[in-house]
């Protein structure tokens, strides 16, 4: 078979399987797949996402061989992934858990994992790292941040922020113990390449990643700091288990998780492909990936040049929100007059309907926003001049409803960006009503499921706690947050707190009981055994 790769990490796999390959890594930016092809006819596309800059091939529904992209930042890019996918027969995603997800948007979606690398063993005994950690870290990932510094906590531990691809193995083949910490909740590369050069790997505990290891026998999962340092402590004081930790974790990879094992799956899994976007859906699924990454600030597209094309693409609702927003950003009259052309028919795409609705209410097109509310069922305050508060938050309800909780890696700014999800609807919400109790409140519960939104959530909880001091459920909360943000002294004295908070209300037994269920493990009894002690001592 004659493969089409761009930016394809898994090319010399699938040459090695007798596959004719031609590798492709164009420029970044919007590009034509047929400007690389030259006399090649593929019979399969696959196209990897590439991290940083984009790539956009803009001929897709020209190539008329099956197309596959592969998804490997989902949790951090489905907000455009949900569009670009869909140019494709079949989308992969290396993160199980966003399989469901992506399939509501896109013709078939599966499963591919990142792969191992084929690496030979280091022997335990030149290992003279005992504990090492390789990531970026900076403002923009405080969890990360928050991490790094329970890490110095540990003897002998190592944090490497910016090493080469081949220093960072390097590095971990001199590695016994490797901790690693996921933005959202993912499985990333770290998982694998750790456990290519045989160390010792504790992770967090994400979808998917216990059909890829084996608990306890291959890797170690955590679900907080607290589980995260006793782990590592643990195989610290038992180095034949660390060791035999790393050693089966190695073999797994080389038995199940190398280049050619992905690439058999991916050419196993083309029977299940669906059917890419043609015609003026595939052009609306294009353009709505371009300005949604524009809106993002990921890709630079003059508004002049994205008008034209949206605009002749509004039957379809997606390009038809996109263009709502561009015009909401650059044409304020035009948007007006676009919003009032959709509330004479209101849009029975929900999706469409809400952006509509709160571009009216933002613009102050009250006529418009009363139809176009009403037909979401959604009510309007009784004065143009009142607070929009139990409106936000009937609409964030609204996306909830529609499955649209938030839009992980979308950095939505409130004075910016239309709210396109249920938390961005909050958030503006208690920017515009910053003392109202019920935002926070439910932004607290919407993030309870979502990894990687710990700071947002702690600042939710902050709110919550000052205003309801004798509420102990929300310190436990609280306490359960900052564990997970590796903020353990925090967590320790929230847990404190909530516990005076239950002596207080006569109720230790049920606080006990909530204890328990939130972390089984004891961890989290364990630092408030531990708080106590610091404070009994200070007395």
């Amino acid at each position: 078979m004659k493969i089409a790769a761009v930016d394809v990490s898994l090319a010399p796999a699938l040459a090695q399987l007798g596959h004719t390959v031609r590798p492709i890594s164009p420029p970044a930016g919007v590009v034509r797949l047929a400007d690389y092809l030259g006399d090649f006819t593929p019979d399969l596309l696959i196209q990897q996402e590439r991290l940083g800059p984009r790539v956009l091939l803009a001929d897709l529904p020209q190539c008329s061989c099956p197309k596959v992209f592969w998804s490997i930042d989902t949790h951090l890019n489905a907000y455009w992934h949900q569009f670009y996918g869909q140019l494709f027969d079949l989308t992969f995603t290396t993160q199980k858990g966003w399989v469901p997800l992506l399939a509501a948007h896109l013709p078939a979606v599966a499963w591919l994992p990142w792969p191992g690398l084929p690496r030979s063993l280091r022997p335990w005994e030149q290992r003279t790292t005992p504990v090492l950690f390789v990531g970026r870290l900076g403002p923009t990932r405080p969890v990360r941040s928050w991490f790094a510094e329970l890490l110095r906590t540990i003897p002998g531990a190592r944090l490497e922020t910016d090493l080469s691809f081949e220093a960072m193995l390097a590095a971990y083949d001199t590695a016994q113990i490797a901790p690693n910490e996921a933005i959202l909740g993912e499985i990333n590369f770290r998982l694998f390449e750790a456990a290519s050069c045989g160390c010792a790997v504790v992770t967090p505990q994400v979808p998917g990643v216990e059909e890829l290891f084996v608990p306890d026998k291959e890797v170690l999962l955590y679900d907080h700091g607290g589980q995260m340092l006793d782990a590592v402590a643990d195989l610290l004081r038992h180095p034949v288990a660390a060791r035999l930790l790393g050693v089966q974790a190695y073999a797994r990879i080389h038995a199940e998780h190398l280049p050619l094992h992905r690439a058999q799956h991916l050419l196993a899994a083309l029977s299940a492909s669906g059917t890419a976007a043609c015609g003026t859906t595939a052009e609306a699924a294009f353009w709505t990936a371009i300005a949604v990454l524009r809106e993002a600030g990921h890709l630079q597209v003059p508004a002049e040049r994205l008008r034209p094309h949206l605009a002749t693409l509004t039957h379809h609702p997606g390009a038809m929100a996109a263009f709502l927003r561009l015009e909401l950003e650059t044409q304020p009259a035009r948007a007006r007059a676009l919003v009032e052309e959709l509330a004479m028919a209101p849009p029975a795409d929900r999706s469409l309907l809400a952006q509509a609705s709160l571009a009216a209410l933002h613009l102050g097109a009250w006529p418009a926003a009363l139809r176009l509310h009403a037909a979401a069922g959604i009510p309007l305050p009784q004065h143009p001049a009142a607070p929009p508060t139990a409106t936000l938050l009937a609409w964030a309800r609204f996306w909830e409803d529609i499955a649209v909780p938030c839009r992980p890696g979308f950095p939505f700014t409130p004075h910016r960006h239309l709210p396109g999800s249920a938390l961005e609807t909050l958030i503006l919400a208690h920017e515009q009503d910053p003392e109202a109790y019920e935002p926070p409140q439910r932004i607290a519960k919407l993030l309870a499921p979502w990894r990687g939104y710990e700071a947002t959530r702690l600042g939710a909880l902050s709110f919550l706690s000052l205003r309801a001091p004798n509420d102990w459920s929300l310190g436990l909360e609280s306490a359960l947050t900052n564990a997970r943000a590796f903020r353990l002294r925090e967590a320790a004295e929230e847990l404190a707190l909530a516990h005076h908070a239950a002596t207080r209300c006569q109720e230790l037994e049920a606080f006990s009981h909530a204890l328990h269920d939130l972390d089984p493990t004891g961890s989290l009894a364990h630092l408030l055994e531990t708080e106590n002690d610091a404070t009994t001592r200070e007395l």
